[in-house]
């Protein structure tokens, strides 16, 4: 009986959860003239820009008393640039101009100049770099360049990164227009708070022991924005600290709003929905098993249900809705904690420390009294490619 429930859950996420949508395949071969290559900051790149100040000797010194592998460092690092020169290199025999950014350069400005943006490296720069693409008509196309350690499900097919020739084929196909057009849904998030400007997660410290009165200004008023990013993954809300319990009161659609004590709420699109949101909602084979011996149902049958539900977590990229989850609930009876689809969610913060994170990268504010919205729009979509057959 338990079994025949948890596949009739599946069929029945699974019979919303994907579109048929038409899709216009680019037949102009003059499109794409100018492209703007983003290129992935390795580690390498980055334990340097730690120590700008010291020699090489220096600082391959410091890696070696921290223990660092600073061969494989090297190696991946020129491994990522191997495929980006390659790239480069192509585009310029096939006479398409570009210009190379990283995460620290890549501006606004870069991608009204360009017809297209190419990020090389894996999903989180892909990420990096639909951040700066602010509505639907400028495409963004990855290359996966570790096609050993990245998934890069955001990225082009990991057959179009093999080799040079694979890469320059794959460069004539866009070229040539032999590619349909997705537009990838993403979240708008509407934030009535502090106002504080956003930071990188990367580089958010907290004093987590300073006097809340000093961390901030009780007596500031509430201001509402649009945030400037457009979340492709998912948005985050919850305790900076992991271990802290997050409060929020949580509304979907039109229901009422519930009070909910968590760790952390996720707002996901279909997009992100083979990300962190199939990563905490999977269900285990073991786990299915032993809920089927308690059902008295066929243990046996575990891996075909714990499949089954697994893979219809995943939804499809242009699904308008959103896919909701609240981690971690504190409830003796959590059934009642509404999850799955919506096409709104309102969530407010009774948090102490808390931050509201875009696509795992902007970090705003998310303290007590902070309300955030999360809705979808047309408009707001990413424009990417299926390359055809």
């Amino acid at each position: 009986m338990f079994a025949s429930l948890l596949f009739q859950i599946c069929f029945k996420k699974s019979a919303v959860s994907r579109m048929d949508v038409v899709r216009s395949v680019s037949s102009d071969s003059s499109w794409l003239n100018k492209v703007v290559i983003l290129s992935k900051m390795t580690r390498w790149e980055l334990e340097k820009m730690n120590y700008p100040d010291l020699s090489e000797g220096q600082f391959m010194d410091v890696l070696k008393k921290r223990g660092s592998d600073i061969k494989r460092l090297i190696a991946f690092h020129d491994s990522q640039k191997e495929v980006e020169t390659i790239v480069t290199n192509t585009l310029q025999e096939l006479k398409i101009e570009s210009r190379t950014v990283n995460r620290l350069t890549y501006k606004e400005e870069d991608v009204a100049w360009a017809d297209a943006v190419i990020p090389v490296g894996g999903d989180g720069t892909f990420l990096v770099a639909a951040s700066k693409v602010l509505n639907r008509k400028k495409p963004v196309i990855g290359f996966n360049s570790d096609l050993q350690h990245s998934k890069g499900h955001l990225c082009l097919p990991k057959n179009c990164s093999l080799n040079p020739r694979t890469i320059k084929e794959t460069l004539e196909k866009l070229k040539q227009g032999q590619f349909s057009w997705m537009y990838r849904t993403r979240i708008r998030t509407t934030l009535n708070g502090d106002g504080e400007p956003p930071v990188e997660l990367h580089y958010r410290r907290r004093n987590l022991y300073q006097p809340r009165d000093e961390i901030e200004d009780g007596n500031k008023s509430p201001k509402t924005i649009v945030l400037p990013e457009l979340a492709l993954n998912e948005v985050f809300a919850g305790e900076l600290l992991s271990a802290r319990v997050s409060n929020i009161d949580l509304k979907v659609d039109d229901a009422n709003e519930i009070p909910v004590k968590c760790s952390g709420m996720l707002v996901s699109t279909g997009t992100g929905s083979t990300s962190w949101h199939y990563t905490h909602n999977q269900l285990a084979t073991q786990t299915v098993r032993k809920l089927l011996s308690f059902a008295g149902a066929d243990p046996n049958k575990a891996y075909d249900v714990a499949r089954t539900y697994n893979s219809n977590l995943i939804f499809n990229p242009e699904d308008p809705r959103l896919g909701f989850t609240v981690r971690d609930i504190i409830e003796e009876d959590p059934s009642h904690i509404p999850s799955g689809f919506a096409d709104k969610v309102t969530i407010k913060s009774k948090c102490l420390d808390a931050s509201l994170v875009i696509d795992g990268g902007m970090s705003y504010n998310f303290n007590e009294g902070t309300v955030a919205m999360f809705e979808t729009r047309p408009e707001d979509a990413l424009k990417t490619v299926v390359l055809t057959p």
